[in-house]
């Protein structure tokens, strides 16, 4: 009888397991089939750069844009040149408030700041961009690949929007790092 019980855990640890390497499995299949589906070739030089065609590229904004008109203040928009490319802003809060740079997580965009933004704003001059490496309306021409990169990417986008010298940052997750 002691048997049983030992074999029972064995059989559903397998089943465990089994389940786990089927699960990252399926998870490995959905993130590559969105990849081969919506990544466009990766080159600046591609005409939907970075996008797989024009129609992914307007069904995508569509919804950026849909989601974007739910950002609970006013705000502007300006898109500003840096030495990797187009980076877009979100601007909002007062004109005499200190500036607060917002850097979103990997996989998102600036929009990632809504639940966050109202509260920020009342106080600071809030910037929520576009990461230049990832999701949203920037986009690279010049891929950032080090630390480097990014403290240039940031510099030359500060110097574009004009923030001088105290400005303050906020970094969700993988914009926590460039932040740092």
């Amino acid at each position: 009888m002691t048997d049983a019980p030992k074999k029972r855990k064995s059989v559903l640890r397998y089943i465990l397991v089994g389940c786990g390497a089927l699960a990252a499995l399926v998870l490995l299949l959905v993130i590559g089939l969105a990849v081969w589906l919506f990544a466009g070739s990766g080159s600046p030089d591609d005409p939907h750069h970075p996008f797989r065609s024009a129609t992914a590229k307007a069904r995508y904004l569509a919804v950026y844009d849909s989601i974007a008109r739910e950002w609970p203040v006013p705000s502007d928009t300006v898109t500003v040149s840096t030495s990797y490319g187009p980076t877009f802003v979100r601007v909002s809060g007062p004109d005499s408030a200190p500036p607060l740079v917002l850097l979103h997580g990997a996989g998102g965009s600036s929009l990632q700041w809504r639940p966050n933004v109202e509260a920020l704003a009342k106080h600071y001059r809030t910037y929520a961009i576009d990461n230049i490496y990832d999701n949203g309306r920037s986009v690279y021409t010049r891929k950032p690949e080090t630390a480097a990169d990014f403290v240039a990417w940031l510099g030359d986008s500060f110097d574009a929007l004009e923030l001088g010298d105290g400005i303050n940052l906020v970094g969700l997750s993988y914009g926590g790092w460039v932040a740092s």
